[in-house]
């Protein structure tokens, strides 16, 4: 209906699935054949280009990199999030260590606009916000977040060595200035010998 409407073929897919695949084509990807894209929001998606082409996997699964578990002992302790990347690293996981230091008695600049109108979730908005105040608390918390990101990222270069990883998402568009250069430095810190 909707190519009807508009005149033009319409597909239907995955937000970072198509995202990876915009910013092949449009963006930040254009010089590579081979990218996978990072989106750092609420969870963390992943999307892969290969060769030019999105991959999906035989059951829509593929570059879901937000669901690799990084926490083996809260997977097998049911914990919430069962220990995934995203509900450590994305943006409810560093909510919940925010949360954490504020219920533990620490200062924070986020927790006198908790409640507020349009503030009732610790959107990435408040964490740029938190960066611009100094705030040690998220500071802290995105730090631990950027580097859990570039662990992450090592292990993306390891099972598929692309030639770029993209990052985009809410966390990154508010928060990118800070975690970007801790991911990179991270990701050179731990990749294999000969992953230049």
């Amino acid at each position: 209906e909707l190519a009807a409407e508009i005149g033009v073929p319409v597909a239907v897919g995955n937000d970072v699935n198509v995202g990876t695949l915009g910013e092949k084509a449009f963006g930040a990807g254009r010089a590579f054949q081979n990218v996978f894209g990072m989106f750092v929001g609420t969870g963390i998606g992943g999307g892969l280009v290969i060769e030019g082409k999105i991959v999906l996997g035989e059951h829509c699964l593929g570059a879901e990199v937000g669901h690799i578990i990084i926490d083996y002992a809260a997977a097998l302790r049911g914990d919430e999030g069962g220990g995934e990347f995203e509900a450590i690293a994305g943006r409810l996981g560093i909510e919940r260590s925010i949360r954490a230091a504020i219920d533990a008695g620490r200062e924070t600049s986020v927790a006198a606009k908790l409640g507020k109108a349009g503030n009732e979730r610790i959107k990435s908005g408040l964490l740029r916000d938190g960066l611009a105040a100094g705030d040690a608390v998220v500071s802290e918390v995105l730090t631990d977040a950027a580097r859990i990101i570039g662990l992450a990222s090592v292990t993306v270069i390891h099972l598929v060595d692309p030639e770029a990883i993209i990052f985009g998402g809410g966390v990154i568009e508010a928060c990118g200035d800070f975690m970007l250069p801790i991911i990179e430095q991270t990701i050179k810190e731990h990749v294999a010998p000969g992953n230049g």
